[in-house]
Parts: C-alpha cells; structure tokens; sequence
C-alpha cells in the first residue's frame, strides 16, 4: 500500500501535468474538506471487504487521511499533508452536477482523480492510482465556527465580530503603562506584548509581561494577551537568560570561528542543539503557564527558515541542520503549549517562502503579517492570496501595514519610520491599507495600522505617533462579507454589508466606501 503521502505527492505532480485548460471547479466542491471520521468508518465496515484481518489496515488509513486537508477555490485546488502543501490549477474535462474529473500523466502513465458529491455532507475521492481514498469521505469545515487545523478550542480564541473593523494589537514599553493606556490596550480582542515590555518596571521582560497582562485583563478578561519570544536573536531583559552561558555551544558560530550575529551585534540561537531547544521550550512554557499568558509570539521563523539567511556565514551544511532544529523546537514547543494555549508565529511571507509560508502553519494557531508589500504587484498578489488561504485555513491573521517609510533590513526584517503626522498619514495610505485588509480579511483576522512598536516616550515625545490614537473608520459600521473577493489583474473588490472596497496593488490605490 502507497503511504498518503507518496499518493499526495504523486497526485500534485499529476495535476499540475493536467492544465489543458483553465476551468472553474463546481460550486458544490468550494470550500475546505477534512476526512469525516464517522461516516468513513461505517463506510469501511459495511464495506465487502471488510473482516478482522482488514481491520489493521482500515485503521491505518483513517489515521493518514485525518492529516490531508482539501480546498477548492473557484480555479485551483490546494492539497495539504503536514508541511506539504501545493496550490494546482484546475483543469477538468468532465464537470458534471456533482463530480469533477481531472485527468494528466504522472510520467507517461495515464492519471485521473475523480470527485463527487457522496450525499448532502460528504463528498468523495476516486484514483485511478490508489484504491485507498475510495473507502474515504469527506466533509466541510466550518471555519465561521471558528476552527482551526490545530486543537485550539474556541474558548481561548480572541473574540470577532464584524461589527467594525476587527483590530490588533502589537506594543512594547519598558515603563510601566498608565492607566489610561491599559484602558486603551484593554479594548483589543487579541495583543502581543513585545520584547522589553515592563523590563525596567518589574525587572525583566517575562516578569513586566505577566504582569502588564494581569492589569489589563482586570479590564477586560476576555483580552487575549501573547507572550513574545524571537526563535533566532538572542535578546537580553529575560530572567532566564542567566541560564543560558551554561550551554555549551548554544550560538551559532561562523566559518571564521566566531559568533554569527544577527545586524551585527545579536548572537543567534544554534537549533541544532537539543539542549538550547530545551531551554527555549521550558522557559517559553513556564511564562505561558501563567493564567495571564493566552500563548505564544514566535518571532523571526522567517530567518530560520530562509535557506539563504546566514548561508555565507555558516560552515556547510549548517544552515540545513538549522532548519530542521528549528522544525524541531516547533514541534516541541507545540507539544510543550498544549491545546489550550495559542501558538502565533511571524511566519507568513509571499516572496521568501514557496508557499507563503502555508506550509510552515500546520503547528500554528495564526501568523502575523508584516513587510507585506512589493514593488512587484505579482508578489503582492501572492501575498493576498496566502493571506486569504490562511485565513478560509481558520488561521488567525494579524496584518500590520504601514503608515510611514518602511525600509526592509538584511532583506527580511521590516522596519518602520516614525511618521510625522498625528492624523495616521494620507487619506490615500489609510484607504489603501485598510482596502487591503479587508480584500484579505476573513474571521478571525485583525488590522493593525502604525509606524512602530514602541510606545516609549524619550524627551516627552512618543517614538510612536500613533500611539493611543484611532482612526475615525474604526467605529463606522462593516458588517459581514457578502463572498470572497473578486480579482480583476491587479484590481480586487469585495462586498461587505456597509462597506464596498475596490483595490489597485499595481499604482498603490484603495477606495472604501462607508454605506453608513
């Protein structure tokens, strides 16, 4: 018997070989499909086939299936096992009422995979290369239920609503926050506490974090509250940090013997050593055991994983091994958090990644967005349509843009200028940012509109000018979607109950039109 995987594998290729022509797939099949468990095994017990000798066999292949996820869209289908993940045209030959067929080679021998609608819940998968998905049905996820391909349970999601604009927020202050600004942080659903949050306060950035988290669910108990940690830079303000001179080797070292730093002046966590993963995971699990801590930030898994980051640096074959210790820490870090903790990376990213980035996500609970635009309007459109496929995924998605300069450091980190204008920039900059979220926005995705991190005040100015301040279209009515959003090239509108968006990527151009 083929592994699942070696058939999903095997049927991408096949697919791909397959794009005679473009089609478009039957509306009956849009949407995301997992296996349903139930009605597939009474399925396989009332199957000929089946005795105690199949029984084995049968349980395998319920097991496999239970990692594959299918999505239509209206012209392509995504199929995913893990961290495999291929996004593939679709081409039919024979799209009937309730069945799609596709047909290709893999090599030169002929191919077809054949879906149908099985009944009012379920559909199914036919191959002509494996007999497996035969005995399988499928069901849709309702992601308006709010799941998500982790086991986080919705009680520890942020809330969602689209009354108005859902929004996030991502902050740090070394001081204590007054009370003015907890109130404010307060009426976010969701809130990163950044690096050095409280550290001069309470003496360490996990100690302020806690606590600046306990403040503000005293205001609002249903804020979701992440505790930041970057899984490459070695950032000084931690308690824990005093631990870590006791492992040997836990930086990354260069060809020329010497520490690999990040900018110049940040030692880099070595990965591959099991005994800094160790560390890393138990100290990121005792914060968040906290009852004030929701979960976890996971920081510069863009570097970690871009194969060319630090390649010139590293003796051979160090950067592989990196990325799969960084696979490693992941997977522990998952198992560590449990499911009643979120997991939130910065991880999608259109043009560093193949996929966006989805393929990085099956541990994930969300991503944040952040050095989402591009000079090269293909690659913004790649970012769109991630973003979009993450969050139909039931990801959450956190999307940062921009109101003043941004320049892109070492080609990965985005780095925003403080933006001289009190009133958040152009009108121009706000309507195309807010239209480009919501061409995006599914739920469970938040907006997050500013020209930094810091709500620092140095010489009485705040290195945020935007800090503690709200645009007048965060109150205004926005209601619902009325469906996905349309492309057109590079022009994307979408309906919402109040509000029509109509976005240009190519000249930098969004109109939002309040109906209310």
């Amino acid at each position: 018997m083929r592994t699942i995987k070696a058939y999903i594998l095997i049927s991408m290729t096949v697919l791909a070989l397959s794009a005679t022509g473009w089609a478009e797939v039957h509306k009956a099949l849009k949407g995301t499909w997992v296996l349903d468990v139930d009605a597939t095994v009474k399925q396989m017990k009332a199957s000929p086939g089946f005795n105690d000798q199949a029984r084995k066999r049968f349980t395998e292949i319920v097991k496999r299936m239970s990692q594959v996820l299918f999505e239509f869209t209206n012209d392509s289908l995504v199929l995913s096992i893990g961290e495999t993940m291929r996004t593939l045209p679709v081409a039919s030959k024979n799209n009937q009422a309730n069945v799609s067929v596709f047909e290709g080679k893999a090599g030169e021998k002929p191919f077809t995979l054949s879906v149908s609608v099985a009944n009012e819940t379920n559909i199914n998968f036919r191959s002509s290369l494996n007999n497996d998905l035969d005995l399988c049905l499928w069901k849709r996820r309702d992601v308006s239920e709010g799941a998500a391909l982790s086991a986080v349970t919705r009680s520890i999601l942020p809330e969602f609503s689209w009354e108005t604009l859902p929004l996030y927020m991502h902050i740090r202050k070394a001081d204590v926050f007054s009370n003015q600004e907890l109130q404010f942080l307060s009426e976010f659903p969701l809130i990163t506490l950044e690096k050095t949050t409280g550290s001069k306060s309470f003496g360490s950035t996990d100690a302020g974090t806690i606590e600046i988290a306990k403040r503000i669910k005293a205001l609002n108990p249903k804020a979701k509250v992440l505790f930041y940690r970057n899984v490459i830079c070695h950032y000084g303000g931690y308690t824990f940090n005093e631990q870590i001179d006791s492992i040997p080797n836990w930086f990354l070292v260069g060809k020329d013997g010497q520490p690999s730093m990040v900018r110049d002046r940040i030692k880099a966590y070595d990965t591959t050593n099991p005994a800094l993963r160790d560390w890393w995971v138990s100290n990121a699990k005792k914060v968040c055991d906290s009852p004030y801590i929701d979960g976890l930030f996971i920081d510069g898994s863009v570097k970690a994983l871009m194969r060319s980051y630090m390649l010139r640096q590293l003796p051979d074959g160090k950067k592989k091994a990196t990325i799969e210790g960084y696979h490693a820490m992941i997977a522990q870090t998952r198992e560590a958090l449990g499911p009643n903790k979120l997991m939130f990376a910065n991880i999608i990213r259109a043009h560093h990644f193949e996929h966006g980035g989805l393929e990085y996500m099956d541990k994930l609970d969300g991503s944040y967005l952040e050095n989402f635009l591009s000079p090269n309007p293909d690659t913004v459109a790649k970012g769109i349509d991630t973003a979009q496929k993450a969050a139909r995924m039931g990801k959450m998605i956190s999307m940062t843009l921009s109101i003043g300069e941004t320049t892109v450091s070492e080609g990965v980190d985005e780095v925003r200028l403080k933006n001289d204008d009190s009133n958040y920039g152009s009108r121009e900059i706000i309507d195309f940012n807010i239209a480009l979220f919501l061409v995006c926005a599914e739920k469970y995705s938040y907006l997050y509109i500013k020209d930094g991190y810091s709500a620092e005040t140095r010489r009485g100015i705040c290195e945020s000018s935007v800090w503690m301040k709200a645009l007048p279209e965060y109150k205004k009515p926005l209601g619902p979607p009325k469906g996905p959003a349309k492309r057109d090239g590079y022009i994307y509108t979408r309906e919402f109950e109040h509000v029509s968006v109509w976005l240009d990527i190519e000249n930098r151009k969004g109109e939002v039109t309040w109906k209310n």
